[in-house]
């Protein structure tokens, strides 16, 4: 990281290893501003967003397929989050998201307002986890009254709440974990001791 910085808008020779295989790729560093200074940037970066006018109807209908394609993406990625057990590296929490949001808003209007959608349509869809804590957690609980035509005993939704808060919280703790890596804490407060 500290060669691509001090290296703005230069060719550099990279050695990459992937399983046993290692080659050398040339690539051309871009530049960018920070803090008056130009310093060497490599990364991918989103194209600009563009705002499209729809008539109310079809509006309608756009909002419609597009909120049913981050439905089906958030299930995917919910699937292979259990089945696979793969993503957990990726979950963020508020630290994450708060990048992501300062981000997204440094790239337009559209694109912080595409972000708030798609963060508003995740936040509904993981309240409807059937955790007893959450919405879905009492919407279980009402389908087991349902079944079963009676109440679900007080003890029964006593240790169900506090599973729902046991897990609520070690996601917290791990999206916390992910965010504060992902931010190179750890890293710098090794590096001081």
């Amino acid at each position: 990281q500290g060669i691509i910085l001090s290296h703005p808008d230069t060719l550099l020779d990279f050695t990459i290893k992937r399983g046993e295989q290692v080659f050398t790729q040339s690539v051309t560093l871009g530049d960018v501003s920070e803090g008056g200074e130009t310093v060497g940037h490599l990364g991918v970066v989103g194209t600009d967003s563009t705002l499209r006018r729809y008539a109310p109807p079809a509006a309608i209908v756009a909002a419609a397929r597009q909120t049913g394609q981050e439905i089906s993406a958030w299930g995917s990625g919910i699937a292979t989050l259990i089945v696979d057990h793969k993503g957990l590296k990726d979950l963020s929490g508020p630290l994450g998201i708060a990048q992501i949001t300062g981000q997204a808003a440094a790239m337009g209007v559209v694109s912080l307002v595409s972000l708030i959608a798609v963060l508003s349509i995740n936040l509904g869809l993981v309240n409807l986890i059937p955790i007893p804590i959450l919405d879905g957690g009492h919407l279980f609980f009402y389908a087991i009254e349902a079944i079963i035509r009676r109440p679900v005993p007080e003890q029964a939704r006593d240790a169900g709440l506090r599973f729902g808060v046991a897990v609520i919280f070690s996601l917290f703790l791990l999206t916390t974990f992910n965010d504060l890596t992902r931010l190179g804490a750890f890293a710098w407060f090794t590096h001081l001791l």
